[in-house]
């Protein structure tokens, strides 16, 4: 199923393929829009939702109720990690780092998207539920912390969201958002569709993937003017 933006989101699945040949996966967070192809027991899904989970589950994939901070899986079960858009919800967000490097097999990647810079904070982080937004460097030694390599980021922008993020795009996304919550406790099997509708839009945060050079290691370079961060992170 195809979801988030069409373009960003098949190059984000070629990237996740790149790094996963032949071995097993796991998505943290997905809600109803998975990145990884639910396929038996070599996809795995985690999420706080149950609802998100049990679909997962019909569709092929291995997926359980549960958090990042706290993963049910034995040490070195993985080869590839993942989390778009999770880690900034969670409280500790150490605990959760620690543990995918735990889940997370030796030489393993780790690739995860978060927001950037606290000066970029706004209502829209409250309402979206975010505890923090990512300094580039306190974040490079978080992932030192935990035991993580960065191998290559990217900033993708979206022009839309760059030219009316403050007035436009902000209040229509919390709105879209309150809109969904909602519709999840009265209507839950309407909510996929309806999230497939939003993911195709314009306002997709993922959608420079696909444009955006990648740079080389460490985050301590030229990172201005950027709302995401997409980080590829290698377990020694």
């Amino acid at each position: 199923m195809k979801s988030r933006a069409v373009a960003s989101h098949s190059a984000l699945r070629a990237l996740l393929k790149e790094y996963l040949i032949g071995g097993r996966a796991l998505e943290i967070g997905p809600g109803y829009l998975p990145l990884l192809s639910p396929v038996g027991d070599s996809s795995h899904f985690i999420d706080v939702n149950r609802h998100a989970a049990q679909r997962l589950g019909r569709a092929g994939g291995e997926a359980l109720v549960g958090s990042a901070q706290n993963l049910p899986y034995p040490p070195e079960t993985f080869d590839l990690v993942c989390a778009f858009d999770v880690l900034e919800h969670t409280e500790e967000d150490r605990e959760a780092f620690a543990e995918i490097n735990r889940v997370l097999k030796g030489g393993g990647t780790f690739i995860f998207s978060v927001p950037l810079f606290e000066e970029y904070w706004s209502p829209f982080d409250e309402l979206a539920g975010h505890k923090r937004r990512y300094q580039p460097a306190d974040l490079q030694r978080v992932l030192k912390e935990a035991g993580f390599e960065v191998e290559k980021f990217l900033c993708p922008r979206n022009l839309l969201t760059s030219l009316f993020e403050s007035k436009i795009v902000r209040p229509l996304v919390v709105s879209l958002r309150i809109f969904l919550a909602l519709a999840e406790r009265t209507a839950p099997v309407l909510v996929p569709a309806l999230y497939l509708l939003l993911a195709r839009s314009p306002l997709d945060q993922f959608r420079g993937v696909g444009r955006v050079p990648w740079e080389d290691g460490h985050l301590l370079g030229e990172i201005k003017e950027h709302h995401v961060l997409i980080a590829v992170c290698r377990k020694p």
